[in-house]
């Protein structure tokens, strides 16, 4: 998996269009920073009779909002790469740099919008305020405090990337096994966190706005106390533009009511395949077995050539003729590297729908030879999941059927037709497809039956 790297708000990041995103920020940036100096400018100079134009605040504020699009498509393009890939539709290696292009992102990206949001921020006040003191206009209604409520969100946003990024750091180098473990934990981890902070977030922005609603309706039973001096204006336009802005915010919550959902319902556990084992062209099957690992071989048929077929072990193409003598040192380099481990005797068979039948049986007989009785028949399928937000997702997952190869000499030698195993015989000359083959496997897996496959009497 690539490396995570936790991108500080000035740096490009490493994650889809971050150059764009951080050329947009500069650009975005440098208007906001023109717009604030004009702005101070402005109300140091403001006089009764000026209008003071809100034009390039409300250009600022535009500019503000396409920042924040281009940082939403980068997310989602991280997003959309390791959807496709755990789909199957980009290589399977892609979901990694998926996931941490995301966890780079999500920082980078809201702490640039946040750097700009500030600088707008006060750019708007100081014209608005110049405006009211030009005698035109009021000043910036005070239920904008409200939006300072998402601040908590924004850190609880990086503290879930750093999060992540910690949990995928330690997970460098260790066991497939415990490396799943450490993910799931970190992410737990990181999910509480932000779940926390979104709380904090969601409390600070009901506090600010019930602040602003009792100011709000404090001053105007002020300016309409008979004891004191009404202020010049109407207050009717900041209650409009306060009431503008609590209509926003419902509609906001109503807005991110499906991201909510989406946050409740949990994610299919974590599946522990290794992405080698899928392959689509494999029968349309569910194996009733998990696969544990071992040797992988697989069988591809040769387009053109009804007999003809591609052999490849662990990722690496071998003739027919070879396969055995591979299997056998592949075999001798785990007792090597495992002293004392007994051999477990499991390859992985990954084959192809349409390979041909006795190039499969060719492949069974060279395991069984080099002492690797016990395949497991791999079969790919997909799993389905409706999100409230993201829609149907798919993701692919592996299982197998495990079945026990003998054939004469092993009969002969356990004096039994079973070969000295126990379970259903099933003859490989009974069938004349892989495909027919996996069928009968599969249903016998499924009622709890073993399999035993007897290599002897090949037509």
């Amino acid at each position: 998996m690539s490396e995570v790297r936790v991108a500080p708000p000035i740096a490009p990041g490493s994650y889809p269009y971050a150059w764009l995103f951080f050329a947009v920020w500069v650009a975005v940036l440098l208007l906001q920073i023109v717009a604030l100096a004009i702005a101070f400018g402005r109300r140091r100079r403001a006089r009764a009779g000026a209008r003071p134009s809100l034009k390039l605040q409300v250009a600022a504020g535009v500019a503000l909002l396409v920042l924040f699009a281009v940082g939403a498509a980068a997310v989602h393009a991280a997003r959309n790469i390791s959807m496709e890939a755990f789909a199957l539709r980009r290589a399977p290696w892609d979901a990694g740099f998926g996931i941490v292009a995301q966890v780079n992102a999500f920082p980078a990206v809201t702490g640039r919008c946040l750097i700009a949001a500030l600088l707008w921020i006060p750019g708007l006040w100081l014209t608005m305020d110049a405006r009211c003191r030009a005698g035109v206009g009021r000043r910036l209604p005070l239920a904008a405090i409200a939006w300072l409520g998402l601040l908590p969100a924004v850190a609880g946003v990086w503290r879930w990337s750093a999060t992540l990024a910690d949990a995928f750091r330690a997970s460098i180098n260790v066991p497939f096994a415990e490396h799943h473990a450490i993910l799931e934990r970190g992410a737990a981890l990181a999910r509480t966190r932000l779940e926390h902070f979104a709380r904090a977030a969601s409390w600070a922005i009901v506090a600010l706005a019930v602040v602003a609603a009792i100011a709000i309706v404090a001053g105007y039973a002020r300016r309409r106390a008979p004891a004191r001096p009404v202020a010049a204006g109407s207050p009717r336009m900041a209650l409009l533009a306060s009431g503008i802005a609590f209509a926003l915010a419902g509609v906001l919550f109503v807005v991110a009511r499906p991201m909510r959902a989406e946050n409740r319902l949990p994610w299919l556990p974590a599946q522990q395949d290794d992405y080698r084992w899928f392959d689509t062209t494999t029968p349309e099957l569910v194996g009733a077995d998990a696969i544990t690992g071992g040797p992988l071989v697989h069988v591809w048929p040769i387009a053109g050539d009804a007999a003809g077929a591609v052999f490849e072990l662990d990722g690496h193409e071998v003739a027919a003729d070879s396969l055995v003598d591979r299997l056998w040192r592949t075999r001798q380099e785990f007792a090597q590297r495992h002293p004392g481990e007994e051999f477990d005797g499991v390859v992985v068979a990954v084959v192809n729908r349409a390979a041909p039948y006795r190039a499969v049986v060719s492949m069974l007989r060279a395991a069984h030879d080099a002492g690797y009785a016990h395949p497991l028949f791999a079969f790919t399928r997909y799993e389905f999941a409706d999100r409230p937000l993201f829609g149907r997702l798919r993701r692919p997952r592996a299982s197998a059927t495990r079945a026990t190869l003998i054939d004469a000499t092993d009969v002969m030698f356990a004096d039994s037709p079973l070969g000295g195993e126990t379970g259903t015989l099933v003859p490989l000359a009974d069938f004349a497809s892989y495909d027919a083959l996996a069928g009968r496997l599969v249903e016998l897996r499924r009622v709890g039956e073993p399999v035993v496959l007897d290599l002897a009497h090949l037509r």
